[in-house]
């Protein structure tokens, strides 16, 4: 009866507080990689203006000075001046060290920072395919593009799945930089986890490998194939002979054309942010239309054309009023016999919606200085110019008819789909 109510011997052995894990996980990592990302675009923002003139002079390798700027950041962080601490890390209480819980050497910093860099490569992708695909063979290019940006993603993924089921939660770049990210909480217990994993590490280790290469190898091969099928479908083949003829038609000096379908409303919204009016006023434009019962309306469609430099322009050279103006009497009869003639993409199948059938009636010119830094870009507008164009009376008239009957059939059939299965399900 002595030992009656007293707690048995390993008692405070089990209740004892469980050691703070030393390995940072998935989310703390994640979570301080999209901080740091917040902070460097906050930067990049901020110190845009004395940014903007190198940018211009480095034309369409300027995206690559963010890609310079994240890289020196991490370096410096992991490396010699942060000890393994970035903005992110310090904030979330995490920080890279060696093996060893020691800092990198400046050349494992270095190895680390550049591989964490392949999470550029798609947005790289995306800016240098618009560039590109303006001047060499566009099919090459674009599947090119393609594979280089499934590669990356399949990379991306895999890296994920190996941080999340490595046992020492390593993924390609830690592995090659030989380091680990600790939580600053739970450093001290580094030693005895490492004991304690050595036992099933090398399984373990064996079984996130074989989990992440396949998951690159089958993330790898579908978009391959996806790009692969999308690059060479028919469609793609009118899209591709469209860039060409538009290229062909457009280029002018150190301006790269692009199409976009919008509404009148949208291009005035861009011009008011710039405090651009255009050279061709839209009240007098209004004023011609009105008689012909044409006023446009704030959702009026127009074919934009945006010509953006990626390069310091000068007004006087490259905007003389007569290049201008040879360029938009260019772009009207273009567009007007594009959509007469049913032409990609002023087909009536490329130019339906679900909401109803793009139908321009006027085309605008815009005409913008473009700086793109990857975590931080501006466009500033030049110059532009709003003109109608002559397309037929009644042009638009037949295929809004067809449209709406169309649309009224596929609601008829729906609706008997609908009641044919209420009489079902009654039965």
């Amino acid at each position: 009866m002595a030992n009656e109510g007293l707690l048995p011997a390993d008692a405070l052995e089990k209740n004892a507080p469980r050691p703070i894990p030393p390995l940072a996980g998935f989310w703390f990592r994640l979570g301080a990689l999209a901080i740091d990302i917040f902070l460097l675009r906050i930067v990049f923002q901020l110190t845009f203006p004395l940014l903007r003139t190198p940018a211009l002079q480095m034309g369409s390798w300027s995206v690559f000075l963010g890609v310079a700027v994240a890289f020196i950041y991490l370096f410096l962080a992991e490396g010699p001046v942060g000890k393994g601490v970035t903005v992110g890390k310090a904030i979330l209480g995490i920080r890279t060290t060696s093996l060893l819980g020691e800092p990198l050497s400046p050349a494992a910093a270095a190895v680390r920072a550049a591989l964490l860099m392949v999470l550029a490569v798609p947005f790289l992708c995306a800016e240098w395919t618009g560039h590109l695909v303006l001047y060499g063979n566009q099919t090459a290019i674009f599947f090119a593009a393609g594979i280089a940006n499934g590669l990356a993603r399949a990379y991306i993924v895999a890296n994920a799945f190996l941080c999340v089921l490595h046992p020492f939660k390593q993924g390609v770049h830690d592995l090659a930089a030989g380091s680990l990210v600790l939580r600053e909480a739970g450093a001290h217990n580094l030693p005895a986890f490492m004991e304690q994993a050595a036992v099933q590490a090398s399984s373990l280790r064996r079984r996130a490998l074989q989990v992440s290469g396949i998951a690159f190898a089958a993330l790898s091969a579908l978009h391959g194939f996806s790009s692969y099928r999308q690059i060479f479908s028919a469609d793609a083949g009118k899209q591709i002979a469209f860039i060409q003829s538009f290229a062909r038609e457009f280029r002018s000096g150190p301006f790269e054309p692009f199409y976009q379908p919008t509404r009148l409303d949208v291009v005035l919204k861009w011009l008011a942010e710039d405090n651009q009016t255009t050279t061709d006023p839209l009240s007098a434009t209004v004023g011609r239309q009105t008689e012909a019962n044409t006023r446009p309306t704030s959702d009026a469609h127009v074919i934009a054309i945006v010509f953006r430099a990626r390069t310091a322009v000068r007004p006087d050279i490259h905007l003389s009023s007569d290049t201008v103006d040879s360029l938009a009497g260019r772009a009207v009869r273009w567009s007007e016999q594009q959509i007469t003639e049913g032409l990609y993409p002023f087909d009536r199948e490329s130019r339906t919606r679900a909401s109803g059938i793009f139908q321009p009636k006027f085309l605008a010119m815009v005409f913008v200085e473009q700086c793109n830094l990857l975590l931080y870009g501006q466009e500033q507008i030049i110059a532009s110019k709003v003109k109608p164009m002559a397309i037929p009376v009644g042009f638009y008239r037949f295929e809004t008819e067809q449209w709406l009957m169309d649309r009224v059939r596929e609601t008829s059939e729906t609706l008997e789909e609908q009641a044919k299965e209420t009489i079902q399900n009654r039965d």
